[in-house]
């Protein structure tokens, strides 16, 4: 699984869990973020920033 919207804790165990801690990650347990249902695009921690979708575009192949 490739994540970054959720924490570890949140999902299924697997041993195939990629999440990369050095970026903005886990903001959907973070209970002081609102989810705002009707955004599909939703990121509240750095919206319509470069940093927007950092969680997953920084897991790489490598």
């Amino acid at each position: 699984m490739i994540s970054g919207f959720t924490h570890p804790t949140n999902e299924f165990e697997t041993p195939y869990r990629i999440v990369n801690f050095h970026a903005c990650n886990s903001f959907w347990n973070d209970p002081r973020m609102r989810f705002d249902h009707k955004d599909f695009l939703w990121r509240p921690r750095h919206a319509n920033s470069p940093r927007q979708f950092e969680c997953t575009r920084l897991i790489t192949a490598d």
